[in-house]
Parts: C-alpha cells; structure tokens; sequence
C-alpha cells in the first residue's frame, strides 16, 4: 500500500512541474521561401503539400507555471524564413510534426539527438544532427543529410530530380533504390560497402550509374556500412527517360584543394566545416567534402619523343616507385603521346597491370603537348571522380611552338579554356633540354629540328636566331621568323606553369634527369594532402567566368592551392 502510494506522489509531481502541450499550426507562407526548425531533442516528421498553407502541429512540454501564450517565443518570421525553435522550452516528448509543407518552401533542420522522417521533398532539404537518426522516402529536389552518430535510410521509388548528399561519421547508411531510377551513385566508406546482392567489399568507395545517370547520390559512412538494395521498378520503363533530363539546369562544381601553413607544412584533419569558399566573392553551401584519405585517380602521362630515348629506363623506374607509393583504393592509368598520344592503360587498382604499362614508353616522334593533355581531359579522364590528377612529364615545348610539323593541332588557349572547365590538378614536369654535344644535330640550320636539344645545338652566341620554314607547316609558328630558341622555351615553360596555377597543382622544371625520381615522391606527398570540396550551382546558358576563392578558419595565413574557377554556362568535364 506504501509502494502504491508513492508511486500515485510520484505521478502527481510529475503532473505539476510539466504538461504536454500540443500547439497547431495553420500558416499561410505567401512571402515566406523557407523553414528553419531547431530542436534538441524528439522527432520530427515532414511530408510536402501541394497547398499554399503550412498545416501542422508542436508538441512540447510546458513547465510547471509557464503561461501556454508562451509558445508564442518559439515562433519567429525573420526575413523571408519561418523559424521554429522548439528547444527553449527543453521539450521532452514529439517537439515538431509539419504533416504539410507546401512545394516550393526549403527545409533546414538542425537538432542535437532529433531524429527526422522526410517523405516527398520537392524542395530543398537540408538536415544536420548529431546523435538522431534520419530518415527520407522518395525525394524528389535537392537533400543534403550530415549526422554525426546517427543511421540514415534511404527508400527512393521515384525518379530524382536534385543531387543528394548523405554522410554519417559512425552511423550505417542503408539505400533502397527502384531499379528503375536514372541515378549515379558514389559509396565511400572505411568499413563496408555493399551493392545488391552480389558486391560487397571491405572499405573503399564504390562507383554505380543506374539507368541513363541522371543526378548524383553520394553516401558516405566514415566508420560503418554503407548499403544499397535494389528492388523491381515500380516505374515506368527506362525508354521513357530520354537521358540525363534533371540535369539540364543544374551542375556541380568540384575543387581539389591543398592546405600548407607558412612552413610548406600540410595543416592534417580538416573537415568540411573548415572550409569558407567563395564564388565571386559570394559564399557557397558546400554539399560535399572528401578528406585526405579517399582514393585517388591518377593519369600517368609521358612524352615519348625521340629526345628521351637515352633516358626511357630512368624515367620507367621513376614511375613505377611512384606507383608503389599508393594508398588503398588508389587507380591509375598510363597514357603516352608524341604527335598523338595513346592510352596505354585505363583506369586501374592493379599496381602490377599500371607497372606493366610503363614497358609502353617507347621513344619517337614529335612533341603535341597541348593536343595530349586535351585528349586527357577530355577522354582519359572522363567518368573519374572525386580527387584525381594528370602529372605530365616532358623534356620540351610543344613544336607548335617553333614551327614544327609535328606539334599539337589545337591552340594553348583551347586547351586553357577545357583545363579551367575541370576540376582535375595538373602537374607538369619539364626537364630543361641539355646539348652535350654538336653530335645532337641532325638537321640543317635553316631547318625545323626534331627536338628543342638540336634546336639549341644549332645555335651560338649570346641571342642566337634559327631561321624556319614556315610553309611547311601551315600553322606556323607564333614566334616571328628568325626564332629565338630561348623565347620559345620559356613560353613552353609559362604555358606549362599556368596548366599548374590554373588547377591547383603544381610545376617542375628540373635541370637533370636524375632528379626525376625525387620530383615523383614530392608529388605523391603533395597528393596525399588533398581535400575535394563541391557545390551545386545553376547552368546560366550562357558562358560566365566565376573566381574561386577558399580561406581555411582558425587558419588565416595558411596557403590554399585549387582551381582559379569555373565557367557557370557549361559543364564540367
């Protein structure tokens, strides 16, 4: 009877010093474009409307002798946003139910152990919790999920039109997809990923594209299990899809980032919120990061000219212990190029199928640079994601340069134009040309060399000038006639540089060839220190430059390497 007794007490007390209070809502959101919800703890459920009404309710508990009229501090229109701050009276139960959100009205919610259920979004979402899980059903415009410790499952069984971004530091990521969805898909996680039924691998990332593409789906699981289940298609077939149709507006920009301090030092553990990017001086919403220790795609790529014959084996060996200092799930590819260039090896995570390909560099021909990295661009690269580089080694400047035959068809501007279009880091390595001896001339003065060496060798004085035959090459060259070599030269150095400057990456210029090897071993160093950042932006149609701009915080002099910008009115390659 005691016990009895004072449980009634206790139940009575609890009565006095709060009340479940359950406030509707029934707003009208005609000057309103978004909702902000901030809440500690609880749950929160969204489901979009067609009606020009948010329709709803909140729950809370109301302390012993609060007034109910003071819900009213949990509601606030600032600007053009609602917002709904559930916290300040430390709710303890359901702290927000929106049963009704209109189309056209973007979402953000921030909580501490909330956990969310989003069904239908048409507009953006965005959600950021710690300890709460996450759930979305078929979500349609832009979502971006970031939960510290908390699961996150996905059921898509329509057709997206927006990218979406889910990361959780610990929690699991499960994905059940309907087949038929055009949708490209990255799984990265340093526990476990899974496709289907019939691919499962130990840490990584994993890359899919179902049906025609279409927008990215991008899940990320630092420490547990990232998941995707495919279920029959409940829509209708995939010719009714006539290619990437939710793209046409939209686009990512990537950006491979470096970080050193003052000291040439890497600044280590940066995270996504380190990060204040700039476009045109405006900030961006960064949606995606990648840290240090993602894979890397790597294009190794070779000018095979005749000049390098003496030193094929240096610059084999070289290569192959630059391949042996990968990380896991590292890839590279193997491309060669004289007047034209060759892919030798496409992308690969075999170390020895990369090694074998080095045997392909085999000396001859002319120097097309330009055409070269192009094509890598363009083709080689083509498909890779999140970090990845070109680390170009050549031993000349490109023969357009001088007149030559055999130099690139296209224009250094032209390549300019698609290496600012891209978000691939760059690194040339040029070794200066040495003459040892009058023995290297092969040609005539008054003829084209094969070679920048001949075209030294064919030179004396402090200014020497080396006549050319223009009409042999209908392309001429930009220099006028007679040639000064070394004006040539170091408008190939330059040219070589801005490929650098221009994407974060860096430019060598070495005076021998053994230090070749030491060059390869900074820049494998340099790539292990790389962040990928990306933003979604609007294709304008029309062709605009936008200049990029990164600062790192609580780090002000720290030094920043990435692409200069972009163009909004294409896309990237």
């Amino acid at each position: 009877m005691t016990v009895l007794r004072a449980a009634v007490l206790l139940v009575l007390a609890a009565t006095l010093r709060a009340q479940d209070v359950v406030q509707p809502i029934d707003l009208s959101l005609k000057d309103l474009r978004g909702i902000l919800i901030e809440a500690d703890s609880g749950h929160l459920e969204l489901k979009a409307s067609n009606l020009p009404k948010l329709r709803g309710e909140v729950r809370f508990s109301l302390p012993s002798g609060a007034k109910r009229q003071d819900f009213a501090a949990l509601t606030a229109v600032e600007g053009s946003t609602l917002v709904i701050r559930s916290a300040r009276l430390g709710a303890s139960s359901i702290p927000v139910q929106l049963a009704l959100v209109p189309t056209g009205v973007s979402v953000s919610v921030i909580g501490h152990a909330l956990s969310v259920r989003a069904e239908g979004f048409e507009s953006p979402l965005k959600i950021r919790t710690l300890s709460g899980n996450v759930e979305i059903l078929d979500p349609i415009g832009p979502v971006n999920v970031d939960a510290d410790t908390g699961n996150i499952i996905v059921t898509l069984r329509v057709q997206p039109k927006g990218d979406m971004y889910f990361h959780t530091d610990s929690g699991l990521i499960k994905c059940t997809l309907d087949e038929g969805v055009s949708l490209k898909t990255i799984l990265r996680s340093e526990a476990m990923l899974s496709w289907g039924a019939g691919v499962e691998t130990f840490q990584g990332s994993l890359e899919r594209v179902l049906g025609s593409g279409g927008p990215l789906m991008y899940a990320s699981s630092s420490t547990n299990k990232v998941s995707v289940a495919l279920t029959p298609s409940i829509l209708p077939s995939s010719s009714a899809i006539s290619g990437p149709v939710f793209r046409v507006n939209a686009n990512w920009v990537y950006m491979n980032v470096i970080v050193k301090d003052q000291m040439e030092q890497t600044i280590p553990n940066l995270r996504r919120e380190s990060f204040n990017v700039f476009d045109n001086g405006l900030p961006v919403d960064l949606r995606h990061f990648e840290s240090t220790t993602e894979p890397f795609h790597v294009l190794l790529l070779f000018d095979v000219s005749g000049s390098i014959k003496p030193h094929a084996t240096l610059i084999r060996e070289a290569a192959r212990q630059f391949i042996r200092r990968a990380h896991n799930g590292d890839e590279f590819a193997v491309a060669t190029f004289s007047s034209t260039s060759r892919l030798v090896q496409p992308f690969t995570a075999n170390l020895e199928l990369a090694e074998k390909a080095l045997n392909g560099i085999t000396p001859g021909g002319g120097t097309a640079i330009y055409d070269a990295v192009q094509t890598s661009i363009r083709e080689y690269m083509k498909g890779t994601t999140g970090r990845k580089a070109i680390v170009l080694f050549t031993d000349g400047v490109d023969n357009s340069l001088w007149g030559g035959e055999f130099g690139s068809t296209h224009p250094f501007n032209d390549l300019l134009t698609s290496v600012k279009a891209t978000d691939c880091l760059i690194y040339p390595i040029f070794v200066q040309p040495v003459v040892e001896s009058k023995s290297q001339v092969r040609s005539p003065s008054n003829a084209k060399p094969n070679s920048i060496a001949e075209l030294l060798a064919n030179v004396t004085g402090s200014h020497p000038k080396l006549d050319c035959v223009q009409e042999t090459n209908p392309r001429g060259t930009p220099f006028p006639c007679p040639i000064d070599p070394y004006q040539v030269i170091a408008a190939g150095e330059n040219n070589l540089r801005e490929l650098a400057d221009q994407t974060g990456g860096r430019f060598y210029t070495l005076r021998q060839m053994a230090d070749l090897a030491s060059t390869y071993s900074q820049i494998s160093a340099d790539l292990s220190t790389v962040y990928t950042l990306g933003f979604p932006v609007r294709l304008t149609g029309s062709k605009e430059w936008h200049q990029l701009t990164v600062r790192v915080r609580d780090f002000p002099l720290a030094i920043v390497r990435t692409r200069s910008g972009y163009f909004s009115g294409i896309k990237e390659e």
